[in-house]
């Protein structure tokens, strides 16, 4: 589709479209032109895409739209982080998270418990994930 003097595009791809703006003519060697903006990661992350797809590589996924297992992850990893910040116990996160029946759990059996050191590791993760760790996100790791 030709808008003012830009030609519009739409690669469609199974892990994620590619939309792009060509000035001038598409059978001429092109520049590709990013803007720094807030987020210049994710686009050099779409540009390393775009380039892949053009030399007839696997493009790969987008870098902020994940898998959908990893995007149940980083769900629950927001709702470790939400329930963490909010000074919810582990005992409670790991209730609410994993399986009730932890509520039930006498100390002896929750120091045990697989239900403990699954949420102990979610906390350690979704902390990483927030101070900086959300860089690879962006970076599409």
């Amino acid at each position: 589709m030709k808008i003012g003097g830009f030609l519009h595009l739409i690669l469609a791809d199974n892990s994620g479209d590619d939309y792009l703006w060509i000035w001038g003519s598409p059978d001429q060697p092109m520049a590709m032109m990013l803007p720094i903006g807030s987020d210049p990661f994710a686009r050099l992350v779409s540009a390393e895409r775009l380039c892949r797809r053009l030399n007839g590589m696997a493009s790969g996924p987008p870098a902020l739209r994940p898998p959908p297992f990893r995007r149940e992850r980083l769900l629950t990893l927001l709702q470790v982080l939400d329930g963490h910040h909010a000074g919810a116990s582990r005992r409670e996160m790991a209730a609410t998270l994993i399986d009730d029946d932890v509520r039930d759990f006498n100390a002896a059996d929750w120091v045990e418990s697989r239900e403990r050191k699954r949420i102990s590791r979610w906390i350690k993760e979704a902390v990483e994930l927030r101070d900086g760790g959300y860089i690879r996100l962006l970076r599409g790791g």
